[in-house]
């Protein structure tokens, strides 16, 4: 399998940067109440620190409006994935926990206030790509039960047959999600524009260790951009 960006996307976003982190064999994590515990001190200095009113002129989430608005995704209406979770935990009090894989994900990408998704590998075919849609491409959103298609243009993220996450890191799809089960796992930590690369690069190693810590595997490490756009990574 391997991890492509698009040229024509870094044609257009030349800062476009993600560190891909890939692990295999995860062992059954048996240290749920520490992931719990990370995460509701991360909360809890995000309602400390942030008022919602003031998260579009954060520096990162600013980067990443100005992004989705020039292809097309209105940011108020459609929030990179890092501002979504700020947000609820800002109105709500806290994420919903999905598992400890999910958590420990949201505890980095609030920590570092990044876009970080995680993907089961088990179930995606070919490579994966990000790239422009053409807009005939089959998505299946998060526990829906109906297909979905992007817009010709949107920036998607692809496999070999289906879509993987719409408008960059909105929305991921249900195929590639990950359950307790999950053994083999992709994660990308994306910036773009003036997020700084040794911003992404510590987030990543930061997840890398930790995941290394929980689930007693050996995770790699790698920086996708515009220097090197594609290479294997299973």
């Amino acid at each position: 399998m391997d991890f492509i960006i698009a040229p024509d996307l870094l044609e257009r976003y030349p800062s476009f940067r993600v560190m891909i982190i890939t692990a295999k064999n995860l062992q059954t994590n048996d240290n749920d109440s520490d992931i719990d515990q990370l995460l509701d001190q991360q909360q809890e200095e995000i309602q400390n620190s942030f008022q919602l009113s003031e998260l579009p002129e954060h520096p990162h989430i600013a980067e990443w409006r100005k992004t989705y608005t020039s292809f097309g995704s209105k940011p108020s209406k459609y929030r990179c994935a890092v501002e979504a979770l700020l947000r609820a935990i800002l109105k709500r009090g806290s994420l919903p926990r999905i598992n400890s894989l999910v958590d420990l994900c949201n505890y980095v990408a609030i920590k570092h206030v990044l876009p970080i998704d995680i993907m089961d590998v088990s179930n995606i075919k070919g490579d994966v790509a990000i790239r422009f849609a053409r807009g005939d491409e089959s998505f299946l959103p998060l526990g829906a039960q109906e297909l979905d298609n992007p817009y010709q243009g949107e920036v998607i993220y692809a496999d070999a047959e289906d879509v993987l996450g719409r408008r960059w890191n909105w929305r991921k799809c249900d195929k590639n999600k990950v359950t307790p089960l999950t053994k083999d796992i992709l994660c990308t930590v994306e910036g773009i524009g003036a997020i700084e690369t040794q911003k992404i690069e510590q987030a990543a190693e930061e997840l890398a260790a930790l995941i290394q810590r929980f689930y007693n595997c050996l995770p790699e490490s790698r920086l996708f951009s515009s220097e090197m756009p594609r290479s294997r990574i299973f």
